[in-house]
């Protein structure tokens, strides 16, 4: 399955977007369906991608670049897939690919506008990590209206982009939920300022990349990438540091994280991706399930939080 940009004119679009329209009517009166025209979805204020299998257009997606008084952010708009070409995972792979993009601009918040007689889509929103909300921009409260939101990455590159007091917090609460990150123990605030103000360092520098997805002033997960190298490594970054608060785990949070280090890393030419992780975790799983091996297993490597010492796995993923 290939995703391209899609002209919203052309024939096929066409199609589908009337397909798209008589769908929605089916299920909502007119006056709830909120279906922007092809002029809308056309760059630059929007981005309109279409699935391909071969030839075969299977659904379409886009998104829009808003504005509010609380900064920048996308809404998507006209994600839809025909009930022939269901079961592919097209409108995963769409909304996959607006996010990179979204990241790519970075845009750090992702909303949307849904009904509550489409299951199907609530229950991928809900898998992608969006959570409901009040109305948003020019909509008004409506029960034929879900509204919805994601935080996504931002890269931080200045010190003024690290809002060290949140990332303090989460670096506490992680540690105390038995995250594995280098303490054994949550460390007191000044200790976890003072780690993030030399990870602000590093970002100066440019020794490393730090990513933050943050939501009402929480930072609700990070990572990073460290890109120092000796030489003849050159070609490889380590990933690590990858937490998400206990409060906001299974909303996909990490995993957005790694597909936006990933994306950069690839664009900055590196070809290899190496970590370590407590070995039989949560985290070793999700890193398998997004295409990382295994390269060895090194016993009593790391303190636990019982006092025992435990194994740690070493991964490692190329990049095309």
């Amino acid at each position: 399955m290939n995703i391209n940009v899609l002209d919203p004119f052309g024939p096929r679009a066409l199609e589908l977007l009337a397909q798209s329209d008589a769908y929605h009517l089916s299920l909502y009166p007119p006056q709830c369906c909120f279906l922007v025209d092809p002029a809308s979805l056309q760059a630059p204020q929007a981005c309109f991608l279409g699935a391909f299998e071969g030839d075969t257009l299977l659904g379409c997606g886009a998104y829009r670049r808003c504005e509010d008084g609380a900064g920048r952010y996308a809404e998507v708009k006209r994600l839809f897939v025909p009930a022939a070409q269901r079961g592919r995972g097209a409108a995963r792979a769409l909304m996959r690919e607006l996010e990179a993009r979204m990241v790519a601009e970075g845009l750090g918040l992702a909303r949307l506008e849904t009904g509550p007689y489409q299951p199907e889509a609530l229950r991928l929103y809900q898998v992608l990590g969006y959570v409901e909300r009040g109305p948003f921009g020019d909509y008004a409260l409506d029960p034929m209206s879900v509204f919805m939101e994601k935080p996504l990455p931002v890269a931080a590159q200045r010190h003024a982009d690290l809002p060290l007091d949140a990332l303090a917090d989460l670096l506490i609460d992680c540690v105390a939920a038995g995250a594995s990150i280098g303490w054994v123990r949550s460390p007191s605030r000044e200790a976890a300022r003072a780690y993030w103000q030399r990870v602000t360092l590093g970002v100066a520098r440019g020794e490393r990349l730090l990513w933050a997805l943050q939501e009402g002033g929480r930072v609700l997960a990070s990572a990073q990438l460290l890109l120092e190298q000796p030489e003849n490594g050159a070609h490889r970054a380590e990933v690590c540091k990858v937490m998400t608060h206990p409060d906001a785990r299974r909303r996909g949070l990490a995993e957005a994280l790694l597909r936006a280090l990933e994306a950069e890393a690839r664009a900055l030419g590196k070809r290899l991706l190496v970590l370590d992780t407590n070995t039989g975790s949560a985290a070793e799983r999700l890193y398998k399930r997004l295409g990382w091996q295994l390269c060895g297993v090194m016993p009593d490597y790391a303190e636990q939080a019982d006092a025992t010492l435990g194994p740690t796995s070493w991964m490692f993923k190329r990049l095309p």
